[in-house]
């Protein structure tokens, strides 16, 4: 299954408050494209959601490395 595709199914899982269900889905996607900038910005959200706020930082800054007009990464790291 292609990268995006967990991706995709990650995010509607951490609207959905489903953090430990789209940290799964985002486990493969670390293995496939490593520098996919959703995976570091998803994590992120999961990170900050379960209260490890370094590693959101750390995350939401590799999304901003790897896509810096990445506005929603951007925003979030602001929030922090």
């Amino acid at each position: 299954m292609h990268s995006l595709i967990w991706i995709d199914i990650a995010g509607i899982e951490i609207t959905r408050g489903n953090y430990s269900v789209a940290e799964n889905y985002l486990k493969p996607v670390s293995y496939m494209d490593e520098k996919n900038s959703y995976y570091y910005y998803y994590s992120g959200l999961i990170n900050k959601a379960q209260g490890d706020l370094d590693a959101a930082k750390e995350n939401f800054d590799r999304a901003i490395e790897l896509k810096p007009d990445f506005d929603d990464a951007n925003q979030a790291l602001k929030r922090l």
